[in-house]
């Protein structure tokens, strides 16, 4: 069964500027400038802890420069130099019937981060349910660099030399797995609902975050 609060409804932009000069007969510089968004804001239904959809914000930048230099009638070098980065979050909240954060710290004796109130990975096995993991998370990611190339013609022959550097760093940052991971599991009554509603709980796994 899948429960949706919402029509699903998304923002996606993207835009691309360029600009060109030839500051003589011998070269050309271009310039380019491409960005791209996505977001969608995310639901829940109140007094449904698996209704929730995550909110998505995704941007995406790049930015190029080329630079063509023909350095005589046999020799051409281009050279192109890029940043490009990549950033991406994503979270969901449960709602309780007043419509307020679902905290299960309020319910049982477990442990939350202050002011995190999030369900993760709620397993409830047999004819039960299971909620998403919807932990906090971003990532960025940066890429940059240059190609370099040189092109040289002798007699019938093309020759080409260059090089191609680039360097990628991505961080990551998430809640996971700080939330109580909780499993309900046909273990005790023989039904993973059963289980569920007297409380027998089958597993439960937590840890201290990852970074």
């Amino acid at each position: 069964r899948y429960f949706t609060p919402r029509d699903d409804s998304t923002d996606y932009d993207e835009g691309t500027g360029r600009l060109y000069d030839q500051p003589s007969a011998k070269q050309r510089v271009v310039f380019r400038s491409f960005i791209r968004s996505f977001v969608d804001p995310g639901a829940a239904i109140p007094g449904n802890i698996i209704s929730g959809n995550k909110s998505i914000n995704i941007r995406y930048y790049n930015e190029t420069a080329g630079d063509t230099w023909t350095i005589n009638p046999t020799m051409v070098n281009q050279f192109s130099p890029f940043w490009t980065e990549l950033d991406a979050a994503n979270s969901a909240e449960a709602l309780t019937s007043s419509g307020k954060p679902f905290c299960l710290s309020k319910y049982i004796n477990v442990n939350e981060l202050p002011g995190v109130c999030l369900i993760q990975g709620f397993h409830v096995l047999g004819d039960g349910f299971l909620s998403g993991f919807n932990d906090k998370s971003t990532e960025a990611r940066t890429i940059w660099g240059f190609y370099d190339s040189l092109t040289k013609t002798v007699g019938k022959h093309s020759l080409s030399f260059g090089v191609n550097l680039q360097d990628q760093y991505a961080r990551e940052q998430t809640t996971f797995p700080t939330t109580p991971i909780l499993h309900f599991e046909p273990k005790y009554t023989g039904e993973g609902l059963s289980d569920f509603l007297v409380g027998d709980l089958y597993l439960m796994k937590q840890g201290a975050g990852e970074i």
